[in-house]
Formats: C-alpha cells, structure tokens, sequence
C-alpha cells in the first residue's frame, strides 16, 4: 500500500485499514483523555478562558471583548480587538479570518446556545 501514490490510495480509516486484517489482537479499556481537535469548536474543551471567556493563543490585547477565540498562531504580530464578542479569530502567514462564533455543538461551553 506503502508505494502508491497519495491521490491513488483508497481512504479508509486506519481501525478498517490496519485492524480489520489483524490477527490475534486484544483490547484494553482504558481512559487516556483522548481529545479529537478536529474544529475550532474544540478547542473550548482543551484550552483555559481567561475571566471574560475568551481563549488566545498568542499575542492578543483586547478591550470589552467577551467569549471570543483569539489563534495568532505566527506569534509575528499582536491581534488587537475592541467590542468583540462571541468571534473566531484566526491569524497565520498565510491569512487572517474571522468568523461569528456559531459552534456546531449545544450546549455551548461558553454558556450560550449554539446557532
């Protein structure tokens, strides 16, 4: 499977991938605080809010802002906001984005229901 290319390789998940031909295998339950980041809308759950609700990763300087996601993730520059609330903010080399907090999950972990 190793030599085809990327494009070429049927996607399948590595337990059908891997474990479904295996032989002899055994399972052990056990509680390793497994997480699975697969959105923004995670993170809440893995990274701590500061006493106004938002979480910054980077160089961040707010005023009035509330339960908003700060990722200045380049560390190259300072995201400055003012009367932000419930905001995605993400900021790489390659872009700035900003987006309405609308987490496709309820309850929210910021207190709020999801849109």
């Amino acid at each position: 499977m190793w030599p085809l290319s990327r494009r070429s390789r049927p996607k399948q998940t590595i337990d059908y991938g891997v474990m479904e031909g295996a032989e002899d295998v055994a399972a052990i339950p056990v509680d390793i605080g497994w997480s699975d980041v697969g959105s923004w809308a995670s993170l809440p759950e893995l990274l701590p809010a500061d006493e106004a609700g938002n979480i910054v990763v980077g160089q961040h300087a707010g005023i009035d802002t509330h339960d908003t996601l700060v990722f200045a993730g380049n560390g190259k520059r300072l995201v400055a906001t003012i009367g932000v609330e419930r905001l995605v903010i993400v900021d790489t080399e390659a872009a700035l984005a900003d987006g309405a907090n609308r987490w496709q999950f309820s309850p929210s972990p910021w207190g709020y229901p999801g849109r």
